[in-house]
């Protein structure tokens, strides 16, 4: 931060710190949270977050309990001037979305600043249990894993649960289960970072006394490579397919979502690396399996990701947790990272 304020603000092309709207979450001292935000403006910063800023101000939005940090404090303060929607292609000041409807929201989308961010920097908590396991409180990532999603229909022949002898069956159902089986089997086989999950399984009719006659169910495959992605996803889909003929039922399935790899930029994470180094701990790297605000920023810019130790690798849940001596020992190598990433301007 030393060096980047010693470059002046009138020789900077870009704003020197862009911070994200989820770093706050839900507090309830918000007077110390404000007084951070209001620091972080004014030595140059700008926020980007779609739904904080729309939350603030978008018209008949009275706030609430669930409103979050940033969200209240543009609310307060009305400093519409420090904020920027971000899209996958471009940021847009957000006087440029007048009425903040989603229509004008949309517009960021065809919008470019006048400048390029010199770097994107996110913290997180790893949202995985690498880092525990390693004993480690943070970690440099190497990139984002390339997501695959589908969404497969299987149909068989609905019938009575008491007089449908079990070989004449064609029940959608089990032959689901068998197929979740093999997905299951195919991403341990492939004994990589490769990952595939069924998240979401609808049986229908849906009545205890009535064999299923159709089944719709979600495919989620990751890799940090797309290579090894791709492949278990065709694995997964040839079995499926097979499954299918040998039990006399009809499957059918639709790509809905298909991210490719983000990696993060080398020359930061050597950066990275000595950051962690300079708070006393071992670098390590990761590659992360959840998407990131990362993933849009670096269509924009070089992007930087630090993760943070969690409590059994448990997020998106009640019982997540993270250690104030973790988060401290994060600001610090955050810090670091900005000070080194002064020095190379």
């Amino acid at each position: 931060m030393t060096q980047l304020r010693r470059i002046g603000r009138s020789e900077l092309t870009t704003p020197p710190l862009i911070l994200g709207g989820n770093v706050f979450g839900w507090t309830a001292d918000l007077a110390t949270s404000f007084a951070v935000l209001d620091a972080f403006v004014a030595g140059g910063g700008r926020m980007i977050d779609t739904a904080d800023v729309y939350s603030a101000w978008a018209p008949g939005h009275a706030g609430g309990e669930s409103e979050t940090v940033i969200g209240q404090w543009l609310r307060q303060r009305g400093r519409r001037e420090d904020v920027m929607i971000t899209t996958k292609v471009g940021m847009l000041p957000i006087d440029g979305v007048k009425g903040l409807s989603p229509a004008h929201i949309a517009r960021a989308a065809e919008a470019r600043l006048p400048y390029t961010p010199i770097a994107y920097l996110e913290a997180h908590i790893e949202q995985g249990p690498v880092l525990e396991a390693e004993g480690l409180a943070l970690g440099t990532v190497t990139g984002i894993a390339a997501q695959l999603r589908y969404e497969v229909q299987v149909e068989g022949q609905a019938g009575h649960a008491g007089t449908t002898a079990m070989p004449l069956r064609r029940d959608a159902l089990a032959g689901a289960a068998e197929m979740i089986a093999a997905i299951e089997e195919i991403a341990r086989a492939a004994a990589s970072d490769v990952v595939a999950t069924v998240g979401r399984i609808e049986a229908r009719p849906g009545a205890a006394n009535v064999i299923p006659g159709a089944v719709r169910f979600t495919i989620d495959v990751r890799s940090g490579a797309e290579g090894r992605r791709d492949a278990a996803a065709a694995g997964i889909l040839a079995a499926i397919g097979a499954i299918a003929g040998r039990r006399g039922l009809a499957a059918r399935w639709e790509e809905i979502n298909n991210l490719p790899a983000s990696p993060c930029a080398e020359p930061l994470m050597a950066l990275m690396d000595s950051a962690i180094a300079s708070t006393g701990q071992r670098p390590f790297r990761l590659v992360s399996g959840a998407g990131h605000d990362a993933m849009v920023m670096a269509a924009l810019c070089p992007v930087a990701m630090l993760f943070i130790r969690c409590e059994k690798g448990i997020s998106h849940n009640p019982a997540e947790n993270v250690e104030v001596a973790d988060v401290a020992a994060g600001f610090a190598a955050m810090m670091a990272f900005i000070d080194s990433l002064g020095d190379t301007l």
